[in-house]
């Protein structure tokens, strides 16, 4: 017996125990590739590839694509600055096409297009080459500068060959440039509205404070705004609109009204305002009254500090039973003429909610 090659066979399994998972593992990966087609390059292009538009105008986009191969669907996907721009239309080429399932996918807060397009059932009939896919709308609504460029969410296909599918890499050598200008554009009106607690028949005018806040920026306008009221004391804005003015309109924004005894209240959370007196800028807020309460503070220059405490009990108590102009404009809560208990009793019904809404 040659004990000499026994190294050689121990060496041989050696080497077979450890590459054999190997080789099975990379025959597993060929066939794992072998359905699939190479990828095609298909060029994308926006035309235009420039624009510049004012506030409120609106913009179509064309969509080309280019490939020597014929398309059997497409879902092209692209990105936007939703906060610059709203989507109009999204419309896919139905001449090339058979079925256009486009669509804006902004309602999620995606800020993203769908052109979404299926072939023809016949080969003959798939479109190749230079060709419009679809078109696309949008319309300027902040101020900026961004682009339209493509996802990688897009997919897009060729017809069966041998039982593969032909699979496209979407590219773009320049993505557009939009440019919305600042300022430009009308701003938006507003109507609204709106009841008092403790006012149930005609009350007086009053003037309340309506602030404007841009939820991305923190920032705020305020307008004061003379509210009168109907027969049954529903108040609104004398001549019916307040402007905004230095508002861009077509952006989201949060709407405030406080009064002149009153708690500031949160009206509308991250509203689209549209331009002008849009009447998807009409709101009915008398589900929502102001609440009396935050009285002016003869002793701080008849400021209001935004909170209904015990300061507020006080001024309120030292003018009861007073029919005094001074003390009715401090402590009159329902604007019957006299300060007395009802006024109180107005103020103790808002002590459960003590701090106005700041956002």
């Amino acid at each position: 017996m040659n004990t000499s090659r026994r190294p050689l066979k121990f060496l041989f399994l050696f080497l077979l125990i450890i590459f054999l998972p190997i080789l099975l593992l990379a025959s597993k990966f060929r066939q794992r590739l072998l359905p699939h087609a190479a990828l095609e390059k298909l060029e994308v292009t926006v035309d235009p590839l420039t624009a510049t538009k004012n506030i409120g105008e609106t913009l179509k986009l064309t969509v080309n694509v280019t490939t020597a191969k014929p398309l059997s669907g497409a879902n092209l996907v692209f990105t936007f600055d939703r906060f610059q721009w709203n989507v109009v239309e999204v419309k896919g080429n139905t001449d090339k096409f058979s079925d256009d399932l486009s669509t804006s996918l902004i309602a999620s807060g995606s800020g993203k297009i769908l052109l979404s397009l299926v072939g023809r059932s016949a080969q003959t009939q798939l479109p190749r080459g230079p060709f419009r896919i679809g078109e696309i709308t949008l319309q300027a609504a902040g101020a900026g500068t961004s682009s339209l460029a493509i996802d990688p969410a897009t997919q897009i296909v060729g017809p069966a060959d041998n039982g593969t599918h032909t699979l496209f890499e979407a590219y773009q050598l320049h993505d557009p440039q939009l440019t919305v200008l600042a300022g430009a554009g009308d701003p938006p009106k507003i109507s609204f509205t709106t009841r008092i607690n403790g006012i149930t028949t005609q009350g007086p005018s009053l003037t309340a404070r309506l602030r404007v806040l841009d939820p991305s920026s923190g920032s705020t306008r305020d307008f004061p705004v003379t509210l009168v009221s109907d027969t049954g004391g529903v108040y609104k804005p004398t001549g019916g609109w307040v402007t905004l003015t230095g508002v861009m309109a077509r952006k989201p924004y949060t709407l405030l009204l406080k009064g002149p005894k009153h708690l500031q209240r949160r009206m509308e959370t991250r509203k689209t305002l549209q331009v002008g007196d849009n009447t998807e800028n009409i709101f009915n807020w008398t589900g929502t009254p102001l609440q009396p309460g935050d009285v002016p503070n003869p002793n701080l220059g008849n400021l209001q500090d935004g909170v209904a405490n015990a300061l507020d009990a006080s001024l309120i108590l030292e003018r009861i039973n007073s029919t005094d102009s001074s003390a009715a404009s401090i402590a009159d809560l329902n604007y019957d003429g006299v300060v007395n208990l009802n006024d109180f009793s107005l103020l103790i019904s808002t002590l459960s909610t003590k701090n106005e809404d700041e956002q």
